[in-house]
C-alpha cells in the first residue's frame, strides 16, 4: 500500500502536469515537466523521456524531448536501454549492482541502475521514459506506483498529437486553397492574353 503522503505527491504531480498542458502547447515543455515529476517522485538524479511515432517504413521512431545526464558520462548505454523499452513496449529494469563496472578510463558505466517505462494512450505506445542511478535502486513496485502519472501523460501526449494533426490539416487546406486561387488567376490571365491577341488579329 502506498503511504498517504507519497500518494498526495503523486496526485500533485498529475495536477501539475495537466496545468502545464493547459498553459502551453509546447510538447517539449510537457515532456520536461513529466521527466522532472518522475525524477522528484523517485529520487532519481538522471533520466530522459521521448515521444514514440511510426515512421514511413512503419518502424518505431523515438524523438527525445527531455534528458538529464551526468556531464562526464556517455549516454549511449542509457539510450540503448530506452530503445529496448520502446521496441518491447514494456518495463525494463536494471538493478543496482554491488560493484559498479568501470571502463578502462576509471569512470563508472552509466547507468548503474535503470528503470524504463512505456507510456500508452489506449493501446498505442506514444512515449517512453527512463530514470537512472537512484541510490537505493529500482523495483517493480516503483513502476506500478507511477502508473497513474504515466496514464495521464499518455492522454496529454495524445491530445498534443491531435492538436498537431488538426493544425497540419488546416495548413494543408489553406495551401490547397492558395494553389487553386493561383491556378484560377493564371487561367484568367491566359484567357485575357488569348482574347487580346485574337482581337488584334481581326
Amino acid at each position: 500500500t502506498t503511504p498517504p503522503r507519497k500518494q498526495q505527491r503523486l496526485l500533485a504531480a498529475i495536477r501539475e502536469l495537466h496545468s502545464q498542458h493547459q498553459q502551453s502547447s509546447d510538447v517539449q515543455a510537457l515532456f520536461t515537466a513529466l521527466l522532472t515529476a518522475v525524477q522528484d517522485l523517485t529520487g532519481s538524479p538522471y533520466g530522459a523521456a521521448g515521444e514514440v511515432a511510426v515512421d514511413a517504413e512503419t518502424q518505431l521512431e523515438l524523438t527525445p524531448w527531455a534528458s538529464v545526464y551526468p556531464q562526464d558520462a556517455n549516454p549511449k548505454r542509457f539510450e540503448t536501454l530506452l530503445t529496448q523499452v520502446m521496441n518491447g513496449g514494456r518495463r525494463r529494469l536494471v538493478t543496482k549492482s554491488a560493484r559498479t563496472p568501470r571502463r578502462t578510463t576509471g569512470k563508472a558505466v552509466f547507468p548503474d541502475a535503470f528503470l524504463g517505462l512505456p507510456i500508452f494512450s489506449g493501446e498505442e505506445l506514444v512515449a517512453v521514459i527512463g530514470i537512472a542511478n537512484r541510490p537505493a535502486g529500482y523495483d517493480k513496485e516503483m513502476g506500478a506506483f507511477l502508473d497513474p502519472l504515466l496514464c495521464s501523460a499518455g492522454t496529454l501526449i495524445q491530445s498534443h498529437r491531435n492538436a498537431r494533426q488538426r493544425l497540419d490539416a488546416e495548413q494543408g487546406q489553406r495551401q490547397a486553397l492558395s494553389e487553386c486561387m493561383y491556378i484560377e488567376t493564371s487561367l484568367r490571365s491566359i484567357a485575357g492574353t488569348v482574347s487580346s491577341a485574337t482581337g488584334d488579329k481581326y
